[in-house]
């Protein structure tokens, strides 16, 4: 398995994620989904993994109270929330990201859990996603 986006580190976690995906699916099923999820462009698999709408029906029952995260949500987060956003993106942990900016793991939660409430999402792999997208977006209009 090549690394994804240069971090090693991440492969043997990605190793152990799969294992479990294929125990609880099968064999037949994970090599369906991986395939259909392999092929998506970039836009639509953002949009996946951001839970957003991709011109695709409506569920039924859609959440209410969760808004389709928009590039000017940034606009909220402050300079070291997108510097931490940024941080999340490249796959670093909480103490990674304290070791590198010489700050507290705690003050790192501290940051993370804002960032999380302002962009009301659920998830760092979202903030991810959200500031993949973010990144994806800014070169696409140089």
């Amino acid at each position: 398995m090549t690394p994804l986006f240069g971090a090693s580190a991440l492969v043997e976690k990605r190793d152990v994620c799969e294992a479990r995906a294929r125990l609880e699916l099968g064999d037949e099923i994970f090599d369906a989904e991986y395939a259909a999820g392999h092929h998506l462009e970039l836009p639509a698999a953002l949009h996946f993994a951001l839970e957003e709408p991709s011109g695709e029906p409506e569920p039924t029952e859609p959440e209410p109270t969760r808004p389709a995260p928009t590039a000017d949500r940034e606009e909220v987060l402050t300079a070291r929330e997108l510097q931490i956003s940024r941080l999340i993106a490249a796959g670093l942990r909480n103490s990674d990201i304290a070791e590198s900016l010489t700050i507290s793991r705690r003050t790192v939660e501290g940051h993370v859990n804002r960032i999380l409430a302002k962009l009301n999402f659920r998830s760092r792999a979202q903030v991810a996603a959200w500031m993949t997208r973010r990144q994806f977006d800014l070169q696409r209009t140089r």
